[in-house]
């Protein structure tokens, strides 16, 4: 963890035989390898801090992908009041890798749901310490969970591939059924009686009836919907490459706020609800209230990725991945950009929670 001033980003600066040979090499080298080790996160880069105490509040959790087909996922906690790092807390706690591109994060109660996307599970653990709770399993490709009773007990999950949503008993670990969505299914949002859910393919948002689970309507735009995130308790932001909208959750009818000219590429939005402020990446970071800004610069080496904004104290947390193959890194900058804090944390670090 290092400390930074002001709004700029670090600087993070005979073939036949000869074939054969190296093949023959490269086997054996990989023999050799997968004799000594049970995991390929054992592989790369080792980070300090895997001996860190967990924090147990006032924690910023940072869910890294890893690379793909390596099983090399791990999340990071941030005490946010020592400025410690806890590093793989998952693999520390419980013995065993998290699994293959852990994608996203549900903390509910006393519990947090990590859904581990190419492995077709979700581990669910104390959220406390990360402790083993159970794992739930026979998903296709899962992307996000949302909870859609008021007990708590029934859970609905996204999938890039399955060409449905699933639906999860919580309480006793299983899928019992599912909700036809043909296509890459995303981000997921439980509203009332209602639940949402982007499919990326058709670029659309899905309304659906929890209770009846049958679809009510289909919101799309000319352009592709990048992103979406609850704004307040009856509206939602919107981004596409065309602009950002907001959609009245009781009309579930669009409104423009701001058109981009020319059209930009974003790929993460967040918001502060309590700032009135959006914040969206677009190869460097940007901030919308009135109207868009860039806040932060990308500097050579680096590669945004992932973003979020926390309402209770106004700061802005940006992920780095680098090269996608070292340790990434999370930016913390704080609601005027005067001043950030730099933390290592895991490979490809895309998912933040701040509690």
């Amino acid at each position: 963890m290092k400390k930074t001033t002001g709004i700029e980003s670090p600087n993070v600066k005979g073939q036949g035989f000869f074939k054969s040979s190296l093949l023959a090499l490269l086997v054996l080298v990989f023999a050799i390898l997968s004799s000594c080790t049970k995991n390929l996160d054992d592989f790369g880069p080792q980070l300090e801090g895997e001996d860190t105490a967990i924090p147990t509040n006032k924690r910023v959790i940072v869910i890294n992908e890893g690379n793909f087909m390596f099983g090399n996922g791990s999340i990071s906690v941030i005490d946010s009041q020592t400025e410690e790092v806890a590093q793989a807390v998952f693999k520390v706690k419980n013995g065993f890798p998290l699994g293959d591109v852990p994608q996203s994060i549900l903390m509910r109660d006393s519990l947090a749901y990590i859904v581990v996307n190419n492995s077709g599970k979700i581990e669910v653990v104390r959220s406390d310490d990360f402790s083993s709770v159970k794992t739930i399993t026979g998903f296709t490709s899962p992307r996000h969970l949302t909870v859609v009773n008021e007990s708590g007990s029934i859970g609905w999950v996204t999938d890039l591939y399955a060409n449905k949503i699933w639906k999860v008993d919580l309480t006793n670990g299983k899928i019992i059924g599912n909700i036809p969505s043909k296509g890459w299914s995303e981000n997921i949002l439980s509203w009332r009686d209602k639940v949402l859910v982007l499919n990326k393919k058709d670029s659309v948002i899905n309304v659906f009836d929890a209770a009846s689970e049958q679809l009510i309507q289909s919101i799309g735009m000319a352009e592709k919907i990048v992103d979406f995130k609850l704004w307040n308790a009856n509206s939602l932001m919107v981004m596409s490459p065309s602009g950002i909208f907001s959609l009245n959750l009781n009309t579930l009818t669009l409104t423009e706020n701001v058109k981009f000219s020319p059209f930009r590429t974003p790929s993460r939005m967040a918001v502060d609800t309590v700032l009135n402020m959006v914040y969206f990446l677009d190869k460097d970071v940007y901030k919308y209230n009135s109207a868009v800004q860039k806040v932060i610069q990308a500097t050579n080496g680096s590669n945004f990725y992932g973003l979020e904004a926390s309402a209770a104290t106004g700061e802005i947390f940006v992920t780095d991945a680098k090269d996608y193959v070292q340790p990434g890194e999370v930016l913390k900058y704080s609601s005027d950009f005067s001043d950030s804090v730099i933390f290592k944390v895991g490979v490809n670090p895309q998912f933040v929670v701040v509690e």
